[in-house]
């Protein structure tokens, strides 16, 4: 999933800032369940 924003990132579609975010967010989310 961190791959795919990083590749829209690269990309130019999402924002440096808010695929930060949306990783930040997916990775907290992952540690909360595991």
């Amino acid at each position: 999933a961190v791959k795919k924003i990083d590749q829209a990132t690269a990309k130019g579609i999402l924002h440096k800032n808010t695929a930060a975010r949306s990783k930040s967010n997916l990775v907290k989310r992952l540690n909360a369940t595991a």
